[in-house]
């Protein structure tokens, strides 16, 4: 949904041969915290993923909300194959194809606060 809103409001961006370079749009995460204070936690999806996302390539799953399901090829549409890094259980760096991906490998965190109450 993210990768969504982000492609529906690009930056513009004067330098890009588009005109536009990635995105203001930011998911703010607002929680509370044990001490009655809220958290604040932001975040916008990666380039890759605004891309994956555009193109029809990543889908969500209907059984974990933590994966994102990469769409098979078709003869109308190629898609390449996806893949990312993670460590095995010799710590090994290995790639690993990415049908199901975890959406957190797609996530930027966006730093994000309260300005003080003026005295």
């Amino acid at each position: 949904m993210a990768g969504h809103f982000q492609n529906q409001r690009p930056n513009a961006c004067r330098h890009a041969s588009s005109g536009a370079f990635g995105s203001k749009f930011v998911t703010v995460c607002v929680t509370g915290d044990s001490n009655n204070q809220i958290h604040l936690e932001g975040y916008q999806v990666s380039g890759q993923c605004q891309a994956l996302v555009r193109d029809g390539i990543l889908l969500p799953t209907r059984d974990a909300p933590e994966l994102g399901y990469i769409r098979d090829c078709s003869p109308q549409q190629y898609v390449p194959d996806v893949y990312y890094k993670e460590k095995d259980a010799y710590g090994n760096e290995v790639g690993v194809s990415a049908k199901r991906l975890p959406v957190a490998y797609l996530l930027v965190d966006v730093p994000c606060g309260v300005a003080p109450a003026s005295a």
